[in-house]
């Protein structure tokens, strides 16, 4: 699956964060670096693995998740257009968006832990932003 490039895993009807995709112990090892759309209900994780690559990617979706971040470090992020990343009630940081100058939408809504630890460069675009 290196060449995917649109990725959704959706749990319609009842809204819950429980986990219903189980992944090994280790973690998941990698993700294709050719995506476009990723869209995860409910990611049982903590992040997205090590090696993941953003540099394609337009949409992320991952409401309902046990994320506390996504990845280490600054992604080349020029396509990403769309973040929903609500309700990821651990989620206590979010990654530097300065290289994501296409960035319209950063959705966090109920993302609790999250509020403190906004990077500042979140808070200085103009694109609709909330929590």
């Amino acid at each position: 699956m290196s060449n995917i490039r649109f990725l959704k895993f959706y749990f319609g009807g009842e809204w819950s964060s429980r986990c219903k995709i189980y992944l090994p112990m280790n973690g998941l090892e990698t993700l294709s670096d050719k995506l476009r759309y990723l869209h995860w209900h409910g990611y049982c994780l903590e992040s997205l693995p090590s090696t993941f690559s953003a540099k394609f990617l337009v949409e992320l979706a991952m409401p309902y998740s046990n994320l506390q971040k996504l990845w280490d470090g600054v992604q080349n992020l020029v396509n990403l257009k769309d973040i929903n990343l609500g309700f990821c009630e651990n989620l206590v940081e979010v990654p530097d968006f300065s290289m994501a100058s296409n960035l319209k939408v950063l959705a966090l809504p109920q993302c609790k832990s999250c509020v403190k630890f906004i990077h500042p460069y979140c808070l200085s675009l103009s694109f609709r932003f909330w929590i």
